[in-house]
């Protein structure tokens, strides 16, 4: 081989050594993104079924339906099993007469450590092998609105439809976070208007329980924060996020607090509140 055919050789290979390490290095930082996620809307829920928009798992494992944010045991109405990567546009099937009349229910991502394929979390007796999936030391998991009856009392007036608009309209996409700081970081909300994001303690979603509010404008909003009062966190491991409108005085969040009336009503897709959950580091 000659000099000239040495050299063009040696280049060819130093084109190929960089891609390699420019498509390593792009690999590194996709892996360096959390790999799980769900996405779930609110729906109607008595037809025995919950729809999932779509779970990103790191791994095998389940996605199991909850009626109670806690993640017992007693609170599981419904489960299936989710493959490693993208899961798009599955159902589960639950159990409506355990759901009954909660006006939230809760996605949560377990895992699949004992007997592949069998879902073993206490039911029928099992051991408790396939637990929650913790992400930054929180449960991955998402609130969505049901059907059922809402809690109201007198003083409080139900929620009105906003002017319908696209599902994919009514978003809200945030993270377990610290919440020791006075403030939480949202990642997205698309909102169908301009209005208001409010973080609730409880998910009965009562003025009581609001730990803070920030406007939204029409469209989408990313990466922006709200401020909140972090004595009232307390030990909650899960707080509450659920979008409002901007009905009355423009600027001015009127919902009862500060005996302002209750204009500003949650927003609604498909009849129900949009809604979201989020995992804390409690104090």
């Amino acid at each position: 081989m000659n000099t000239k055919n040495v050299t063009a050789l040696l280049r060819v290979l130093r084109v190929v050594v960089m891609a390699t390490l420019v498509l390593a290095g792009t690999v590194s930082a996709e892996t360096g993104v959390e790999p799980n996620r769900i996405s779930i809307q609110s729906q109607d829920t008595n037809i025995g079924q919950v729809k999932v928009d779509s779970v990103l798992a790191a791994e095998d494992g389940w996605l199991v339906i909850y009626k109670n944010a806690d993640g017992q045991l007693r609170s599981i109405v419904g489960y299936t099993p989710v493959h490693k990567g993208l899961n798009t546009g599955f159902t589960v099937d639950v159990n409506t007469v355990r759901i009954g009349e909660a006006p939230t229910l809760w996605a949560m991502l377990h895992v699949d450590y004992g007997a592949p394929g069998i879902f073993e979390w206490g039911l029928n007796n099992l051991a408790c092998n396939d637990a929650p999936v913790e992400q930054k030391g929180q449960r991955v998991m998402a609130a969505f609105g049901t059907t059922a009856t809402l809690p109201t009392s007198a003083a409080v007036p139900p929620a009105q439809p906003i002017p319908a608009t696209q599902p994919s309209a009514y978003q809200i996409t945030i993270q377990a976070q610290d919440t020791n700081k006075n403030q939480i970081v949202i990642d997205s909300v698309n909102a169908p208007e301009t209005g208001w994001l409010v973080i609730y303690k409880n998910p009965n979603f009562d003025p009581s329980s609001i730990l803070g509010y920030t406007p939204v404008r029409q469209g989408l909003n990313t990466n922006f924060i709200a401020d909140i009062q972090s004595h009232k966190v307390g030990d909650a491991h899960t707080l509450f996020v659920r979008l409002h409108t901007d009905r009355d005085v423009v600027g001015v969040f009127e919902w009862g607090m500060s005996d302002l009336p209750y204009n500003d009503v949650p927003m609604l897709a498909g009849g129900q509140p949009v809604t979201a959950a989020f995992g804390t580091v409690a104090k």
